[in-house]
C-alpha cells in the first residue's frame, strides 16, 4: 500500500478491479428477491383475508335474505288468509284460516326476531324499524275484527273492517 493512498481509496480500487463485484451483485440481487417474495407474500395473505371477510359478508347477508324471504311469505300467505276470511261464511274454514294465520304470524315474530339481532348497520335498522312498526299497525288493525271472528257475532262487521282497514295495512306493511 503507498503512503499516499488512503484505504477508502484503496477499497474502491478492489472494487473497480472487479474482485468485489460478482459478490455484491449476487448480494444485491438476493435481498431484492427477498423483497419481491416478502411483497408478494403479505400481497397474498391480504389478499387471502380480505377474501374471506367478503365471504363472509356475503354468507351473512344471504342468511338475511332468506329470513326476509321466509317473513315475507308467510306474511303474504296472512294477507290471503285476511283476504279468504272477509269473504268466508263457514265457521269451520275461519277457524282453520284463524289457526294458520296465527300460526304464520308466531313464525314471522321469530324471523323478525332474529333479524333485529343480526342488524350491521344504520340503514339495515332504520329499515328495520320501519317493517316492526308498519307490522305492529298491521296487527293491531287485525286484532278486532279477528275476536269478532272468534265470538261469531257481527261477522259482516269484522270482515268490512279487514277489508277497509286491515288490508291497506297489509299493504303498506
Amino acid at each position: 500500500m503507498n503512503v499516499n493512498q488512503s484505504p477508502k481509496h484503496v477499497s474502491m480500487k478492489k472494487i473497480v478491479d472487479g474482485r468485489a463485484i460478482g459478490p455484491g451483485l449476487v448480494c444485491g440481487l438476493l435481498i431484492l428477491i427477498f423483497i419481491i417474495v416478502a411483497v408478494d407474500y403479505s400481497g397474498l395473505s391480504t389478499m387471502k383475508r380480505l377474501h374471506a371477510q367478503a365471504q363472509s359478508i356475503a354468507d351473512d347477508q344471504w342468511t338475511n335474505v332468506e329470513l326476509a324471504t321466509a317473513a315475507l311469505n308467510l306474511s303474504n300467505h296472512n294477507g290471503r288468509i285476511i283476504m279468504q276470511l272477509a269473504v268466508t261464511t263457514d265457521r269451520e274454514e275461519m277457524n282453520s284460516l284463524l289457526r294458520r294465520g296465527t300460526d304464520n304470524s308466531e313464525k314471522v315474530s321469530k324471523i323478525v326476531k332474529q333479524l333485529h339481532n343480526r342488524i350491521g348497520s344504520a340503514e339495515e335498522r332504520r329499515l328495520y324499524d320501519a317493517i316492526v312498526s308498519n307490522r305492529t299497525s298491521y296487527l293491531k288493525s287485525a286484532e278486532y275484527p279477528v275476536r269478532i271472528l272468534l265470538t261469531g257475532k257481527d261477522t259482516a262487521k269484522a270482515q268490512a273492517s279487514l277489508v277497509q282497514v286491515t288490508m291497506p295495512l297489509l299493504l303498506q306493511y
